[in-house]
């Protein structure tokens, strides 16, 4: 039933059920009823309410260049299956660490994530000194993807 049709169908049945009342002498605060109605069918008719998420990496593959100058070159390739709607992700980092003995300080340049197809897609970078953040943009629903 489409969200309109359920609409007037959920009014004829407030009609009915008004009737009813007055033969039977019954107050009501048909505002409210009127009101938690409307929220009801609100929450129910949004299918991105209602529908289900999950995704999964069916593989990953992590390519690491190690430069002359002792900087790495990482290229990481994820497919994601996805599982209902997605719109956006978020990669993290911890860029310093320190444990006995060991002590490690990483900087993160030319962050980009690309599509399938080598499309640069738009990303925000949300870094600090302690963590390095990445969300990224893309549409995705019951799809395999790699991003």
């Amino acid at each position: 039933m489409e969200p309109y049709e359920l609409l007037r169908h959920l009014a004829r049945s407030f009609e009915k059920l008004k009737r009813i009342m007055k033969l039977n002498k019954l107050n009501v605060n048909w505002a409210g009823l009127f009101l938690l109605a409307l929220i009801l069918f609100i929450i129910f008719s949004n299918p991105a309410l209602a529908e289900a998420k999950n995704y999964y990496f069916p593989e990953v593959r992590v390519e690491i260049h190690i430069e002359q100058d002792g900087s790495f070159l990482v290229d990481e390739y994820r497919t994601y299956d996805f599982e209902g709607r997605f719109s956006w992700a978020i990669y993290s980092l911890v860029l310093r660490s320190s444990r006995p003995g060991y002590d490690y300080n990483l900087d993160i340049e030319d962050f980009q994530v690309l599509d399938e197809e080598g499309r640069t897609l738009r990303s925000e970078i949300l870094s600090s000194n302690e963590k390095f953040e990445a969300k990224w943009y893309y549409l995705a629903r019951n799809e395999r993807r790699n991003l």
